[in-house]
């Protein structure tokens, strides 16, 4: 006798096409649906494009229980599938992208583009660490997940859409398989991507293909032979081994698939227009605010040269003075002097025809030009070097002080407004601690109570609570910001790529780390021989930090309001990474967007 399956009961959340449900046999209370049309969960009422998530409570008047919507997606959810630990969920879209979900959160951790068109079909590998996806774009692509494409699979691929891929259970047996509308089953090598073989057999389009938990086989299905015919010819001889639908049921069902795709578009359409409004009003916005910036550097630097006109007509005035006052003083001298040299030339004319004369006439009054002479008293006037002279040294101090302030100036504005753009990092989950948790974005981390299941790779660090990002630098100024937590058992800076991951290591430039950390209830520098104290006037909630590579130093700010707090000098000689460390349960590191 047949075996009867009982319905136990009814979801409902839906009201439209139900286009995926998703188990998994480690979690069989739970359960994910996609659909085409509407959906409420939780109460609330949601768009299309939404995933549900379903606790299931096996009550006899409600069997099933709606926990959350996944949202994210701008068009239909074709395909959704869970990860075998159940904390993951996979979906594609009619919107040409793949998104992962965190299932605790509910929130999308990854967002994979790269197909041109509609994604039909997504899968996990068995190890969670791989992910496939078919589309309408005739591609098939395998991702790592961290949304990154390894393969796209062109060559010998489907010559139509892509309607379902699957890895195999079995790692032994490290397959992709997939199907298409243009009637094959494909086998591929998941190592590399490449071929292996062709199954020809169907006659139809191909939508489901599976594998055998050994990975030994596969079964796929579709709509073979189907022929579009009237009620009255479905006995005839030719078309009875065919799959028969009703004219009017073929042409119905066609019918909503246009209709959705009609009003999809036109509301695509509303909403593009929508967005070109808004975009437009933001472009408008910033053109504004980018004039008001503009208005403002012009106004700076015309109030700056304003100044430095002044300042510089103000020390040119008092060279303009001293330089009147020594000609003043040279001129009143020229002509005391003109008049003392004029008499002396007058006396010493007399006394050389004097001392000619015959000696009678010479003895008659000689007593009187003796007399004349020693009378005859020159005034030097004062030397015009001797009084300027000070007033020379006092500007002369003036102009250096001059050019060490400006070169300082510009120095300083040439390092400001040259420090580059700021960097949006990630933290790169291979090198992470286990005990570190690292947030779904990657931008924050805090300590974990216990440690995780990792894979111990060369990149990680096995011992010390750190972790890098993923972006490292061997060139030029960059800088980001750190938002910190108040309590203690925090440290962030930068290390050396060669920086030792494995076994226990100081914090130390000797290690190939400079760095800030909070410990103790204090700010410390993480200098040699000994940390250099950081007494800071307020708590620090988020902090710059700045690396010029060429410049050789790394520098930090207290971001609230550019306070400066420490700067390392540091001779750099391989790439260096962003480094974070949180050794303590009640704090914790964020990178700020």
């Amino acid at each position: 006798m047949t075996e009867q399956m009982t319905l136990r009961g009814t979801l409902k959340g839906h009201n439209g096409w139900v286009t995926q449900i998703a188990t998994t046999p480690q979690f069989p209370d739970m359960i994910l649906s996609a659909s085409r049309a509407t959906a409420e969960a939780g109460g609330v009422h949601s768009s299309d494009k939404t995933i549900i998530m379903w606790k299931l409570t096996r009550d006899e008047t409600n069997y099933g229980i709606p926990q959350r919507a996944l949202r994210g997606h701008s068009h239909f959810v074709s395909d959704v599938v869970i990860s075998s630990d159940g904390q993951f969920a996979l979906s594609g879209s009619w919107d040409g992208t793949l998104r992962l979900w965190d299932l605790t959160t509910g929130t999308t951790t990854r967002r994979f583009v790269g197909h041109t068109k509609d994604v039909l079909s997504v899968a996990f590998s068995s190890d969670n660490r791989q992910i496939v996806s078919g589309s309408r774009d005739k591609t098939i692509k395998l991702w790592n997940t961290l949304g990154v494409c390894k393969y796209t699979v062109q060559d010998e691929s489907h010559s139509e859409w892509v309607s379902c891929v699957r890895f195999s259970p079995n790692s032994s047996n490290p397959i992709i398989v997939s199907c298409g509308w243009d009637k094959l089953v494909k086998v591929w090598n998941l190592a590399n991507c490449k071929l292996k073989t062709n199954h020809i057999g169907h006659t139809g389009y191909l939508n489901t293909v599976t594998v055998s938990p050994d990975g030994s086989l596969c079964a796929s299905g579709g709509k073979d032979d189907q022929k579009t015919i009237c009620v009255v010819c479905d006995r005839s001889r030719d078309h009875r081994p065919h799959t028969v639908v009703p004219i009017e049921e073929a042409a119905q069902e066609y019918k909503e698939q246009i209709q959705a795709r009609l009003d999809f578009l036109k509301k695509e359409r509303q909403e593009l227009l929508e967005f070109k409004t808004q975009d437009d009003k933001k472009s408008q916005d910033l053109l504004k605010t980018i004039e008001t910036e503009r208005q403002k550097v012009l106004s700076e630097f015309e109030g700056m040269r304003q100044f430095l006109h002044e300042q510089e007509q103000l020390l040119l005035g008092q060279l303009d003075k001293m330089e009147k006052g020594i000609t003043k003083r040279q001129n009143e001298n020229i002509t005391e002097l003109s008049k003392e040299i004029s008499l002396l030339n007058k006396l010493i004319a007399d006394l050389e025809d004097k001392i000619q004369e015959p000696v009678l006439d010479f003895l008659k009054d000689v007593t009187s030009a003796l007399i004349r002479s020693d009378d005859l008293k020159c005034q030097r006037p004062v030397p015009v070097s001797s009084d300027m002279k000070g007033h020379t040294c006092n500007f002369s101090l003036k102009t250096v002080v001059l050019k060490g302030v400006l070169k300082k100036f510009k120095d300083h504005l040439r390092d400001e407004l040259g420090k580059g753009e700021k960097e949006e990092l990630l933290l790169d989950p291979e090198t992470a601690n286990h005990l570190l948790i690292l947030s779904a974005d990657l931008k924050g981390v805090r300590m974990g109570c216990r440690k995780q299941d990792l894979p111990d790779n060369p990149k990680r660090f096995d011992t010390n609570s750190r972790v890098l990002s993923t972006e490292g630098f061997k060139s030029g100024r960059h800088y980001w910001e750190v938002e910190v937590g108040s309590a203690d058992g925090w440290a962030f800076g930068v290390a050396k790529e060669s920086v030792r991951r494995k076994g226990l290591t100081q914090f130390s430039p000797e290690e190939g780390i400079w760095a800030l950390q909070q410990t103790g209830g204090r700010y410390w520098a993480v200098t040699v021989p000994k940390r250099t104290p950081i007494f800071m006037p307020e708590r620090l909630h988020k902090v710059r930090v700045y690396l010029d590579y060429e410049g050789e130093e790394v520098s930090f700010y207290n971001a609230d309001n550019m306070q400066h707090i420490f700067t390392f000098n540091v001779a750099f000689t391989e790439r260096v990474f962003p480094l974070f460390s949180v050794c303590s349960t009640v704090t914790y590191i964020k990178l700020c967007s």
